[in-house]
């Protein structure tokens, strides 16, 4: 038999270079001949050179409909395709070393293009979207390049072109790239790697008729498995860029290969899928009942219960292993025992959806419209007899998604009928779903059948125990022909022990998950010629349980697609300030990350079935594990993202303070960095009175902003509540006033309400012996030793005193008097203007307290809503702890608040 006779003509046929076209071409055309020079020299694990770098020209133009090349890409898109395909690895001839070249060629490919771009041919803004797309094309992430990238007029869809790019370097792949004389040399001893192994069996490949990518290979007998080893290896790769991919509408997916029989026949192929030894995220099944061990126990009871009760019910948390004990311990013993199953699941219609399944299972056709699900049971049960029907309704949590009332009342009414035992005595159903689920399932469906789930028998399944671990490890080491080191220095513990002691920690039991994670990852590190697991591949190359399945959640991000962004960003929220674990809700969550809600359940519960994120409570979720969250923290949060968690932090333990005490936040430095990021921290309605709280509190009074689009009768209402407090009523400022004065003044102010009275008289006296001096005289008394007659002199230079006068007030701004200075500040702020801003500003750094507090009264009065940014830089600028003019800075920042977002500003002014 010859190769798959399809359609393989690919949609693609006129080269990139012959769609180019004028002064473009003619460019495009110099910078391969310039890049040969650098393509001959070009290092490396396989064939470089001109040939790669043309044959990836040749894939792109294979990948891209030529209606898409003619009418879609521009004709500069074309250009940068082409050019990258020409120096794409151009950074492979400047480093000797294998790390080198391997590790960052992209990138330093990259470098290269940006710093000699004149002398490959091409211009700056050319070279700068060249570099972006080979800066990617090996293992770079594509979110991290700028999705439009302008040169000159032209804008250009960068991640795209990236996407393709890659692709099409990916797919040269075939014989042609290591040759038998290579690999001969490469490896003498012959221990030739699965990709080298695989390779020379690809001859090529080509689109299908559902666009999908078929590898062609010819295999001979020992290169069977290296070749589905090197398709799998792809697919890992493919997975990175498949999303960009479909959303670029290009192929994104690979099909089945396209074997040839010259050196095989048809029965090898079904043995080329090579058996793991652990199912890692998946579940155990039927096939794999041999090495299902740590569980007979568990086993026995379940197939007890379900032989006796109409209805059971499996419980435990995500990732106990509900699925594998069905399939992998509760199956084969049905199958013993002659009974017929079938695995169904809920989804968001379990009427439907079950009964859909039931019926595709044991009949054929199309079900009768009219029939119920109890019909369907009724009719497979009476099917089987004498035989025992199964029905297990694995990951019941689905039917929470189910917002109709009437359709869980009539899949209630279903099971009450089978929970009778006698309408189809011989079924027998299993339900199965998360213990977090318990709580809700109870009250909208189980309930409803026995009065409580509690009335239900059921199995709750628990982590493994130590025993049942190392059952479980030893069986799939075993089924592997993988041994553990036997070595063991005195007084050291074994290997296994050491594994499982990191697995386990301080816990009673171990989660079966971590022990898959970690088991498969030190099998796929042993050395096939020598397969045994040593304690320096376990601690000094893999750094132990913690990091192992740390990296191993961190690679499952692949599998949320054109998710992954919004699926980091949920890790990266559900970790503290300090990188450890958080438990959020998902309202906080969607606030936080600004992800729609129904999109972020969707996530999140990906995330529990991927066992990344489980359920700390009923309504909160948690990174599962420690150590995930430290790595989640390092790579996944950004600085910016940090300090926000911090703030929201500390103003949950000011919330909680509050709650108790009724104390606003007296911290003005925390306030100042809340403000700061004010545009991204959201104030929940929860939080609105400590806010408010802290807007009247006068030592503080910031926090505004948050409150601006409040009804007024809402905050004046909150405001009411507040009163009792004494740390909101403000100092009696007329007797406070009193304890700046002397004794001589103390006797003409003899009380705070008579003294008001002596006041106007001495003040008219003033005038009497002073006033007809005027603006001279009246200069000379601000002078004066006594602190009333400077007083009343400023009073009556207010009342002359005109704009151009701002530096004498500015004089006495400086008075060692307090009410000389404070008389000042109000002439200051009666007769400056808006054109006098920089100077108030300029005020803002001067080292007398006096001038600064004029300045800051001034801004309230003439500042604009962007000001705030300058005033928080000005906090900022002052390191050294929290000194008198940050205070000076932070109440302009606060008067500024209040001026602009207070809703009841103007009237509190009037």
């Amino acid at each position: 038999m010859a190769l798959s006779e399809v359609n393989c003509m690919p949609k693609g046929k006129k080269a990139l270079r012959e769609i180019i076209k004028g002064d473009l071409l003619i460019q495009l055309n110099e910078v391969w001949r310039k890049g040969e020079s650098y393509q001959d020299n070009q290092k490396g694990d396989n064939i470089q050179g001109t040939l790669h770098c043309k044959a990836v020209e040749t894939n792109l133009c294979k990948l891209i409909p030529d209606d898409k090349k003619e009418k879609e890409l521009s004709q500069t898109e074309l250009f940068v395709l082409s050019a990258a395909a020409c120096l794409h690895d151009i950074g492979k001839v400047v480093i000797d070393d294998a790390k080198g070249w391997k590790s960052d060629h992209g990138k330093r490919s990259m470098e290269i293009i940006l710093k000699e771009y004149d002398k490959l041919g091409l211009d700056k803004g050319q070279a700068i979207a060249v570099g972006y797309v080979v800066s990617v094309h090996g293992d770079g992430r594509l979110d991290e390049l700028p999705p439009k990238l302008a040169i000159g007029s032209e804008e250009i869809s960068l991640i795209g072109l990236a996407a393709i790019f890659r692709l099409a370097d990916m797919l040269d792949t075939n014989y042609q790239r290591v040759p038998e004389i290579l690999r001969i040399i490469k490896f003498p001893e012959g221990d030739v790697p699965s990709k080298w192994k695989g390779r020379p069996a690809i001859t090529g490949w080509y689109l299908d008729e559902k666009d999908r990518i078929i590898l062609q290979a010819v295999p001979k007998k020992d290169e069977i498995d290296s070749v589905y080893t090197l398709k799998a290896m792809m697919n890992e790769d493919l997975a990175q860029i498949s999303p960009y991919l479909k959303l670029y509408e290009y192929p994104f997916e690979l099909g089945e290969l396209d074997l040839g029989d010259v050196f095989i026949k048809a029965e090898l192929k079904k043995k080329a899928v090579i058996k793991r030894p652990f199912p890692g995220m998946a579940f155990y099944t039927k096939d794999d009942a041999k090495i299902f061990k740590g569980r007979d126990k568990e086993i026995e009871d379940l197939l007890s219960i379900v032989s006796n009760w109409p209805i059971t019910l499996l419980i435990g948390e995500s990732g106990a292993g509900k699925t594998s004990l069905i399939h992998a311990g509760l199956f084969p013993k049905l199958d013993a025992m002659s009974w017929r199953y079938v695995c169904t699941r809920p989804f968001d219609n379990p009427e439907e959806n079950i009964k859909k399944m039931l019926w595709s299972a044991f009949f054929e056709g199309n079900i009768d419209p009219t029939m119920n699900l109890l019909d369907v049971m009724k009719n497979a049960a009476e099917k089987i007899k004498p035989k025992k029907l199964l029905v297990v309704m694995d990951q019941f949590e689905d039917i929470l998604n189910c917002g109709v009332k009437e359709i869980l009342d009539d899949f209630c009414l279903r099971l009450t009928a089978v929970q009778t035992g006698t309408i189809i005595p011989n079924l027998r159903i299993l339900i199965s779903f998360r213990e977090d689920a318990l709580v809700k399932i109870n009250s909208r469906l189980l309930k409803k059948i026995t009065g409580s789930a509690y009335q239900l028998p059921s199995v709750e399944l628990e982590r493994l125990t130590r025993e049942g671990a190392t059952k479980a490890l030893l069986a799939g080491l075993e089924n592997a022909h993988i041994g553990l080191d036997p070595r063991q220095e005195k007084g050291q513990k074994s290997l296994i022990e050491i594994i499982l002691d990191d697995i386990q920690k301080g816990d009673d039991r171990l989660y079966p998950p971590y022990i898959q994670m970690v088991a498969e990852t030190l099998c796929a590190k042993v050395d096939p010629t020598n397969p045994i697991i040593t304690i320096e591949i376990y601690l000094d190359q893999l750094k132990g349980a913690d990091n192992i399945i740390a990296r191993y959640l961190m690679e499952r991000l692949k599998e949320f697609g054109s998710q992954k962004d919004k699926a980091e960003r949920v890790l990266a929220f559900l970790t503290s300030s300090t990188g450890k674990k958080a438990q959020k809700n998902l309202k906080e969550l969607s606030r936080a990350t600004e992800i729609e809600m129904d999109v972020l359940k969707e996530i999140v519960n990906k995330m529990v079935d991927l066992r990344m994120v489980s359920a700390a409570s009923k309504d909160e979720f948690e990174i599962i594990h420690d150590y995930l969250g430290k790595i989640v923290d390092e790579e996944l949060v950004k600085e910016e993202d940090r300090t926000i968690k911090f703030l929201e932090e500390q103003l949950d333990s000011f919330y909680q303070n509050y709650n108790v005490h009724g104390t606003p936040i007296m911290d003005p430095i925390f306030m100042v960095n809340l403000y700061r990021n004010r545009m991204k921290i959201k104030i929940t309605d929860e939080k609105y009175p400590l806010i408010l709280c802290t807007c009247l509190y006068k030592k503080v009074g910031l926090g505004w902003y948050w409150l601006k689009d409040l009804n007024t009768s809402k905050i004046v209402e909150m405001k009411k509540e507040h009163q009792s407090h004494g740390f909101i009523i403000k100092e009696d400022e007329t007797i406070s006033e009193l304890k700046h004065w002397d004794e001589e003044d103390r006797i003409v102010l003899s009380s705070a309400t008579g003294g008001i009275l002596d006041r106007i008289r001495i003040h008219n006296e003033f005038l009497e012996r002073f006033y007809p001096g005027g603006m001279d005289k009246i200069l000379e008394l601000l002078k004066s030793e006594k602190r009333k007659f400077r007083y009343f002199a400023l009073d009556e230079f207010l009342k002359i005193a005109k704009p151009g006068d701002l530096d004498k007030i500015i004089e006495v701004l400086l008075d060692e008097d307090y009410f000389a200075r404070d008389a000042a500040i109000d002439a200051f702020i009666k007769i400056a203007t808006s054109d006098d801003i920089d100077k108030i500003l300029e005020m803002l750094h001067h080292q007398f307290s006096g001038v600064r507090r004029a300045s800051v009264k001034a801004l309230k009065k003439f500042a604009k809503l962007e000001d705030a940014e300058y005033l928080l830089d000005l906090i900022a600028e002052e390191s050294q702890g929290w000194n008198d003019k940050q205070q000076d800075f932070f109440y302009a920042l606060r008067e500024l608040d209040k001026k602009f977002y207070c809703p009841y500003y103007e009237e509190e002014e009037k």
